[in-house]
């Protein structure tokens, strides 16, 4: 259970892992004439709407208090409409959640069985879950009701993989700061990044209560792909 829980946040992270083409650096200011902040991000989460299930390749770095080097891994996310969420760390170890129909499994490296999390024993954390997996596929709600959103004033960093596969474009970037109860236990800031073209998620990082920074940068997506009728409910001892 132990690389489990390190993987929980990057897994909370993952969530947000829409249509994403590819891997940049976001600009640090609203383009010329745009539109407020709140408007810009609704549009973007709707352009998505179509989206029934998506599948995307990741790479995860976490900075930690505690920890003198950053941690950075790679995997990928499956994510189905309304909230159903597949996260399946692959380096340096593996290990997988699942959020699907209010239950969270998870498993580590060494472990063939599921085991079942108690969801009311993290309910900020599960609140930014489901609203990131249904942001991903274009379910917009009501953002306002738990964040204030303006554009963020400095850029993400690039992927660790960017390299030359790193996006022309620059991306339009807004920091959420989260005005609900639960989650402000949880979360001191949110920042995503989109590709203002496509729309895709482009990066996403979010900072704890305690100063830890996750980032996820994502590519590679597959949307509407046939997914396996077990992918969020395995069976005892299943993939």
């Amino acid at each position: 259970m132990v690389f489990a829980r390190k993987a929980w946040w990057c897994f909370a992270a993952g969530l947000a892992a829409c249509a994403a083409q590819g891997q940049t650096q976001p600009a640090t200011t609203a383009p010329a004439g745009a539109a407020t902040a709140n408007a810009a991000l609704d549009a973007h989460l709707k352009a998505n709407a179509a989206i029934k299930t998506l599948q995307t390749d990741f790479v995860c770095r976490k900075d930690l208090a505690m920890l003198e080097s950053p941690l950075v891994s790679r995997g990928t996310v499956t994510i189905a409409k309304p909230q159903s969420v597949r996260f399946s760390t692959l380096k340096p170890y593996v290990s997988e959640l699942i959020l699907n129909d209010g239950k969270v499994l998870q498993r580590s490296q060494h472990e063939t069985a599921w085991t079942k999390s108690d969801p009311s024993a993290r309910p900020g954390l599960n609140a930014i879950m489901g609203q990131l997996a249904g942001w991903s596929v274009g379910n917009a709600g009501k953002i306002s009701e738990y964040y204030a959103v303006a554009w963020a004033e400095k850029p993400l960093a690039a992927s660790p993989d960017a390299g030359a596969k790193q996006a022309a474009t620059s991306a339009e970037t807004f920091l959420l700061a989260p005005t609900n109860g639960d989650l402000q236990k949880v979360i001191k800031q949110l920042t995503l990044a989109f590709d203002p073209q496509t729309h895709h998620l482009l990066a996403v990082q979010f900072v704890t209560q305690q100063g830890d920074t996750t980032t996820y940068w994502f590519a590679a997506p597959t949307i509407d792909a046939a997914l396996p009728a077990d992918v969020f409910a395995p069976k005892a001892g299943g993939g």
